[in-house]
């Protein structure tokens, strides 16, 4: 019976409640529901009678109580947001920021607890690049040095707000490759980043390295995975096998930008070995995120089987870049086993 009911509960919150709710409300009503439970099995406790009605009438007020502190605490946290959506990949939110003292009104794309893209509240704020995208981020230095040779041939795994749309020029050639069709949604229609790309745009819906799988040669000068942020890493993209795929996109001098950037876990020493034995070297670009209020802290690695494009001015800073180096000892991820207890921190 036991077993029964977790899979009824599991297939309620993993197929129903995606489909029915817009946040994670089954939550605090599952726990409302547990509390009454617990209730109605100790309808028999021992005691007079006195005692036992005033246990249920204590009991009850304390399970009403509860359910008006979880009702409060969802409504207050509701009425942060503009929007809130859910499909099978999670809640994503909409959140306006208003202007403070040293930053600007903004709008945030929230997934989790993960900021997946801000756009300035602003004229010309779907042209800003913000939070990992910054002038001193590795994708905007590797982009910038890239630009100065013409058009671009650019593709990004992750499309999230789109905030990274403000680095494509006119002339350049933007793809786009996200596995959640919300997203999509959601970037097009609550932010502006897409609709003022001036690049030509394309944007390809599944997993990203199934999607590449698939495709022919797309001909990159940069291909950029920002799938990385939260705790539930997508370990399959950076797979040693994965690299193969990437490379077969890529021109010979071609960069692939890797965001790095994760509360939980050191993937530099992932992405250090699968590069070198796929036959890439490449940079780590630690970006303090100072120069302006909108920017965040991001580690970003630059690698390619051309590095000569590492001599750039742009990758001169050393304090904010170093070589990338294997971990002496550490096996990397394949398809067939993902070590991912040595890389925790």
């Amino acid at each position: 019976m036991v077993s029964l009911g977790g899979a009824l509960g599991g297939t309620f919150v993993a197929l129903a409640a995606p489909r029915l709710f817009n946040s994670y409300i089954e939550l605090p009503a599952g726990m409302v529901l547990c509390a009454a439970l617990v209730s109605c099995g100790a309808a028999n406790i021992g005691g007079s009678r006195p005692f036992r009605r005033l246990f249920h009438v204590a009991t009850a007020l304390a399970i009403l109580a509860f359910a008006g502190y979880l009702i409060q605490n969802h409504v207050r946290e509701s009425r942060e947001y503009t929007l809130s959506a859910r499909n099978f990949y999670g809640v994503l939110r909409v959140r306006d920021d208003a202007p403070g003292k040293h930053s600007p009104a903004q709008r945030v794309l929230i997934h989790g607890t993960i900021n997946h893209g801000t756009q300035l509240l602003r004229p010309g704020g779907d042209r800003i690049p913000t939070s990992y995208f910054g002038s001193g981020s590795g994708i905007n230095r590797a982009l910038r040095a890239l630009g100065e040779r013409g058009p671009l041939r650019i593709g990004v795994l992750g499309l999230g707000a789109g905030v990274t749309a403000t680095l494509a020029r006119a002339g350049d050639t933007l793809h786009y490759y996200e596995i959640n069709p919300l997203v999509v949604a959601i970037a097009q229609s609550e932010f502006g980043f897409w609709n003022a790309c001036p690049a030509e745009k394309r944007l390809f819906l599944g997993d990203g390295r199934l999607v590449l799988e698939s495709m022919p040669a797309e001909h990159l000068d940069l291909l950029a995975m920002d799938a990385f942020s939260s705790d539930a890493v997508p370990v399959h993209l950076l797979a040693a096998e994965a690299y193969r795929t990437y490379l077969r996109h890529l021109n010979p001098n071609g960069v692939l930008a890797i965001n790095i950037t994760n509360r939980y876990l050191d993937l530099a020493p992932v992405v250090a070995d699968a590069a070198a034995a796929n036959g890439f070297s490449g940079i780590v670009i630690d970006d303090a995120g100072e120069d302006e209020n909108y920017y965040s802290p991001s580690t970003w690695i630059l690698i390619s089987r051309a590095p000569a494009l590492f001599e750039h001015a742009n990758f001169q800073d050393h304090f904010a870049v170093s070589k990338l180096q294997r971990k002496p000892g550490f096996r990397g991820w394949t398809d067939d086993y993902s070590n991912i207890v040595q890389i925790l921190q």
